[in-house]
């Protein structure tokens, strides 16, 4: 939806405080909310006629979904760019102090999501990502297919793309991007590898959006990265990777995950199905 959670708005908030950035990009500004709160809370500078006057801070935003935007996001923003935030970036020559994208990386693949990282690296030198941990399952909604959730990222893939500052606050994760030193949280340490049995259920619907929108890759790399510290795992999760793995042309993993698959559910009509073709072969 074009909102975010209420719990991740202080710690966001105090991250631009910390940041206290000149521009700002919003990217997937959806209800502006944060585009708002940063004019409210960072520009509005008394004296001036009634509280309001020429902005000091300049806001731009970058939203995919164009039916989003009202007069408030015109009055609040100074840019807004209509479109696909790796294009838009890419045709223009921008720089600012600070990118927020704030419940925006899960609505793209996972290379894509890298691939907007890496933009956003270019063109800031702070950035700040909010994002569910590990997956929050969502469909479309309000007539946008852009809502659909195809991804899902943790504490390690941040600290692999060098967010010195990470923290968790309810099912979100936070992470900043930045070669300053504010008062933020740092990235944990020590990265607990037990799965709760909440997070099984997020690992196993991930998997599973994977599978149904062709992202295999990323499929087999959740897989492989998450089974090994469940608890309980199910046929349906070897499954996904078994059959991942089939459509990745890696008959042997295939195999193994299809026998995995079968020591759990020895009727399992798919796992048998692999198995079948695969041995054909």
């Amino acid at each position: 939806m074009p909102s975010s959670p209420l719990y991740t708005i202080t710690g966001i908030m105090k991250a631009v405080a910390e940041i206290k950035p000149k521009s700002v990009l919003d990217i997937g500004m959806g209800f502006g909310k944060f585009g708002f709160l940063i004019r409210e809370y960072f520009d509005l500078r008394p004296g001036k006629k009634a509280g309001y006057d020429t902005w000091s801070m300049k806001i731009d935003g970058i939203e995919i979904f164009e039916e989003y935007i009202t007069e408030v996001h015109r009055y609040i923003y100074d840019e807004i760019y209509i479109g696909d935030a790796i294009e838009i970036i890419s045709k223009h020559n921008f720089y600012y102090d600070m990118i927020i994208a704030v419940d925006l990386l899960e609505h793209l693949s996972r290379k894509d999501g890298f691939r907007l990282i890496e933009k956003m690296k270019g063109i800031a030198d702070n950035i700040l990502i909010s994002t569910p941990s590990i997956y929050f399952e969502q469909d479309e909604m309000f007539e946008n297919r852009h809502e659909k959730h195809l991804s899902g990222w943790d504490v390690d893939d941040f600290m692999n793309l060098g967010f010195r500052y990470i923290w968790q606050v309810g099912v979100s994760m936070v992470g900043v991007y930045t070669e300053k030193n504010p008062d933020l949280p740092e990235a944990p340490i020590i990265r607990e590898k037990n799965i709760s049995q909440q997070d099984a259920i997020k690992i196993r619907n991930l998997l599973k959006r994977y599978f149904e929108t062709g992202q295999y890759e990323e499929c087999i790399d959740a897989g492989e990265k998450y089974l090994p510290n469940m608890q309980i795992s199910s046929p349906e999760l070897f499954l996904f990777l078994a059959a991942s793995y089939e459509r990745g042309g890696n008959a042997v993993k295939s195999l193994e995950n299809a026998e995995k698959v079968l020591e759990l559910d020895g009727s399992n009509r798919d796992a048998l199905d692999i198995m079948q073709r695969l041995k054909k072969e």
